[in-house]
């Protein structure tokens, strides 16, 4: 399974939006388990998101690369003015 999407309000409170991806995600993993998949991937860039994968799910980290060194196929680097911190994790959970 495939994970493109996930998203809240930035109208939340941090708390609520803590419990609203922790619920998300419990529910992707649970589709997953019940259709049989053997896996769920998923491309993440927030950093809240990267830390409950891995802190509450127990997903590993396949790749991890700062946003801003990045270069496309034409050696070109889309995303220059990104912040350095910002850091984009291709996330794999065996189910």
């Amino acid at each position: 399974m495939y994970v493109f999407m996930m998203g809240t309000s930035l109208d939340l409170e941090p708390r609520t939006n803590f419990a609203l991806v922790n619920f998300m995600e419990t529910q992707i993993i649970e589709v997953a388990a019940k259709n049989n998949f053997k896996g769920i991937l998923m491309t993440n860039v927030d950093p809240l998101t990267q830390f409950i994968g891995h802190e509450r799910f127990g997903y590993q980290t396949l790749l991890s690369q700062h946003i801003k060194k990045y270069e496309n196929r034409n050696r070109k680097k889309p995303f220059s003015e990104a912040p350095m911190e910002q850091v984009i994790e291709i996330m794999y959970k065996e189910i």
